[in-house]
């Protein structure tokens, strides 16, 4: 699903060369001559010490540049905010999700652009990251997040639905045994009932297509007044290429 998700060596470096300056003899300041020239012109003839305190003035300066006004900080740039969708009925809200998994045959369905489409939203670019929200009905909301599976293949992506009840009790919103009678005479094998190493429920999903796609359903499940409801989905649809 959604919503994000996300060091000043100098004092370092001025200890560690001016303990590199209080090991120097004041010999072997003498000896390096041109190998060393350009710190043995800021270095003084008085030794280890003298040497040190030359180096730590120096770095000083460097520092004092490094937070000039002449070099300002970046400030990160704020993401845009995620307008509201549309109020949905709970109604609504599965239909929309169970249209979007109808229409998932290769892994360009799960291109932003095609999942506002299946789902009827606008989804806002947030450095990366697709995202819609709106009401449902009982202080519950929806979001819709689609994100880059790998950063480094922007063609692939993964999809996030969720609701979430913020006010008053928790209701099922979105039924596990209506995904499963969906999903089942489209092709899906699923496993339901297992769970986690931190305890959490999950539902999944998945099928085979004939081109070699492979599309999974992971969904988060809880039980509200003992019926499994799905708090969350995640789809991803990838190419099989041990099959491919």
């Amino acid at each position: 699903m959604p919503p994000a998700r996300w060091l000043h060596p100098t004092a370092a470096l001025i200890a560690g060369l001016a303990l590199l300056g209080c090991a120097r003899q004041p010999a072997q300041a003498a000896a390096d001559t041109e190998k060393d020239s350009a710190v043995t012109q800021t270095q003084a003839p008085q030794g280890g010490e003298a040497s040190a305190d030359a180096v730590a003035a120096q770095l000083d300066r460097i520092a004092e540049q490094s937070v000039s006004p002449s070099t300002p900080s970046i400030a990160p740039v704020p993401l845009p905010p995620v307008p509201p969708g549309p109020e949905l009925t709970a109604e609504a809200w599965r239909t929309r999700i169970l249209r979007l998994i109808d229409g998932l045959k290769t892994p360009l369905d799960t291109r932003p652009e095609r999942v506002a489409e299946w789902l009827g939203l606008t989804l806002v670019d947030r450095n990366g990251s697709h995202e819609a929200t709106g009401l449902l009905p009982g202080g519950a909301t929806y979001k819709v997040w689609v994100d880059a599976l790998y950063r480094e293949s922007p063609d692939k992506w993964t999809v996030g639905l969720s609701q979430t009840v913020y006010e008053g009790p928790v209701a099922c919103l979105f039924e596990l045994d209506s995904l499963r009678r969906h999903v089942q005479p489209l092709g899906y094998a699923g496993k339901e009932g297992w769970r986690d190493r931190a305890g959490d429920e999950h539902a999944s999903y998945s099928k085979r297509t004939a081109e070699g796609t492979v599309i999974a359903l992971l969904a988060d499940v809880i039980t509200v007044s003992g019926q499994s409801c799905v708090r969350s989905l995640r789809i991803d649809a990838f190419k099989d290429e041990a099959h491919g």
